[in-house]
């Protein structure tokens, strides 16, 4: 779920991620089986995926 209201926010946004998807399963994954005590490396691992992957969402251009 967790994946979709990311993909839904960054449509909304116009943004993307430029991503294979079994790399977004594995961080998405790594997120689910972490730990609350894990909160503050898990936050700074989220912001370094963001910082590389996400991307201006692409337009077609006829």
């Amino acid at each position: 779920m967790a994946v979709t209201l990311t993909m839904v926010f960054c449509y909304i946004n116009k943004k993307w991620m430029n991503i294979r998807p079994e790399v977004l399963y594995a961080i998405a994954n790594n997120v689910a089986k972490s730990h609350a005590r894990d909160k503050d490396e898990i936050v700074n691992m989220l912001t370094r995926f963001f910082k590389d992957y996400l991307v201006e969402y692409p337009t077609h251009k006829k």
